[in-house]
Order: structure tokens, then sequence, then C-alpha cells
């Protein structure tokens, strides 16, 4: 857990990526303004709510980590650092697809990770820019005028790196709310050549991928409802149990013999991926299941006119083809109407 309530920002550089190229600034940002700068920690921090943790990856040479811990070693060196930094981003930004925008290193003190006192290293892009309006008021005249800025409500790509565990590649979390497909590896691998940290939140994600992958492809796309059924019942287990235990997830979610036979083939091939399915039982992580589930469809869409949504149950629903109408239809069986 992140608390970031008396966090004081020390250091503050900020270079620019355009289509001029890279713009590096000559000094780093002077703050002497204290509304200024708090404004500034809550728009660096408020995003991070989730325990998701990175570390740099060890395997493999990591030209950023260099530059982290050199600057977590002599902190007033961060301008000419983040220099370096801008640099490297820049050089591997060569693609239509990567956006301009401007780049801050931020240099933060009294920070608390896990009851921790820590120093941390934010490294954050902002790529997208608003419109707002400003008013002005010259002796009862009011005038009113469009200016572009950045939204201090939200972080386009954002990475705290803390002075902890130095050893495994520090403590990290990052995000990116521009590109969140899981293919969108240009923040986190190419430029940070980060890896995630295998705890319980890690482990849920995989799990609940596991669910996800395997009900996509074992369930008949023509059998939506059982698909979409299944599939929260599997959530419902995930949010109700401190646990997974896949025998138990077997026994009361997939009950079906064939469907179980499938799943542990699948679990299987997937382990000689991922050693985490390989662990009979593991601790859920509830902020986990609670941030996959927003990403789940629980919707069936038919033609333009109806949105039928699906909680659950799949025997409450038939489904068939009128000859007739020659047309495909839904049957919903309910109690009360409200």
């Amino acid at each position: 857990m992140i608390i970031s309530s008396n966090v004081f920002l020390k250091h503050l550089a900020i270079h620019k990526i355009d289509g001029q190229g890279l713009r590096i600034s000559q000094n780093s940002v002077l703050l002497q303004d204290d509304f200024l700068k708090q404004v500034l920690v809550n728009y660096f921090f408020h995003c991070f709510k989730d325990d998701e943790r990175y570390c740099f990856d060890e395997l493999t040479s990591n030209p950023v980590k260099g530059t982290i811990s050199s600057i977590f070693d002599r902190p007033e060196t961060l301008h000419e650092k983040s220099i370096e930094l801008a640099r490297k981003l820049f050089e591997i930004s060569d693609n239509a697809t990567i956006k301009p925008g401007d780049f801050f290193t931020v240099y933060f003190e009294d920070c608390v990770l896990d009851d921790e006192i820590v120093e941390v290293i934010g490294l954050f892009k902002a790529e997208q820019k608003n419109t707002f309006l400003k008013i002005y008021n010259a002796n009862d005249v009011f005038s009113v005028d469009a200016q572009e800025g950045i939204n201090v409500n939200k972080i386009d790509k954002g990475t705290l790196i803390f002075n902890t565990e130095k050893e495994n590649g520090y403590v990290v979390f990052s995000i990116d709310n521009v590109n969140k497909s899981s293919s969108a590896q240009f923040w986190n691998k190419t430029f940070l050549n980060l890896k995630p940290i295998e705890n319980e939140y890690y482990q849920t994600k995989q799990l609940v991928h596991l669910c996800q992958d395997f009900i996509g492809e074992t369930i008949s796309n023509d059998d939506k409802p059982g698909k979409i059924s299944l599939f929260n019942e599997s959530m419902d287990y995930l949010k109700s149990n401190e646990r997974f235990n896949h025998e138990e997830y077997k026994e009361k979610v997939l009950q079906d013999p064939a469907l179980i036979q499938s799943y542990d083939a699948f679990r299987g091939e997937r382990s000689e991926e991922n050693d985490v399915f390989q662990q009979q039982e593991m601790p859920i992580s509830k902020p986990a299941v609670k941030k996959s589930k927003k990403f789940i469809r629980s919707v069936i869409k038919l033609d333009k006119n109806f949105h039928v949504y699906v909680h659950g149950n799949r025997d409450n629903i038939d489904q068939g083809y009128d000859d007739n109408k020659q047309k495909s239809y839904y049957k919903l069986y309910y109690k009360e109407e409200s």
C-alpha cells in the first residue's frame, strides 16, 4: 500500500518529444509554490491504486535501472540523469504509433510503502492534452480564453520506482492508461524492461486469465449465455473464497465430467508456460479480482434492438431458431419484474 499524504517533491525535470524531435530542458524546474507542489504530487500519485507490482528484469542489460540507481545514490544529479532517460525514450520512440508528449523525471521523499519510509523516483509521460477555459476579470469586465494543457486528474503513462529491494530489481508500480491492451508493451517492456513481481495479485490475475481463456476456447460461441454464465460463476468463486483450490473449483463450478477433463488438459498445457498453474492451491487477491471483473463482458448484443445482460444461471435462458420468422431467439425465464 502506498501512502503519499506527506510526500515531498524535491527535484523535477521536464523534457519534450514532439514533431521537432527531442527537446531538452537546460535546467530542472524550480518549484517554490507549495500549492503547486501538492497539485503535482496528487497528479503523480493518485492513479496508483492497485497492488500490481513490478521490478526491473535482471536477466538482461537494463540501462534504465542503472540510471535510476545513480539518481538514488546522488539525487542532485537528477536533471543530468533525466537527459539520459529522455534520450533513451526518444531513441526507441521511432514509430508512428508512439505519441509525442512531455516526459517528467521526479524525485520524491517521505513516501510510505508497506510501513517503510522510502525515496521514490517517478517517470511519467503526458501524451494527451485537454482544452480548458480560463476566465479573466479586469475591473468586473469578464473575458474567457481557451487554453490547452494537461488534465491533472489523469496520468497517461507513469512509473514509481521505490528505493527498496534494489538487489531484486526494486519495487516498481507502473500504469499505461493510453495503451491498456496486453500487447501494448512499449512503456513497460521496451523502455523500462519491467517484469511482474509474482505476488498474490499477479497469481490471481493469472488464474482469471486461465479461467477466461479456458471458457473462451472450450464453450462454443453458439452458446454465449453458457459462456458468460460459467465465467460469472468462476468470478463468484474467486470473490467468495480466500484461497483458490483447483479441485474445489472443478467440483463447485465446472461440475460436468467432460468439462473437468478438458480443464485438466488445458491447465496442464498452460503449466508448461507458467508455473503458477502447477500449484494446487494459492491465496486470492480481492483487488485483482475486482479489477479483472471490469473487463469481462456479460452482455449479449442482438442486432441493434436488444442487449441481454447475463449474470448467472444458464438454465433460465433458452436459445433457438424460429422457422416461420427465420430468426434466432432467446427465451428468458424469471419470477419477478423490477
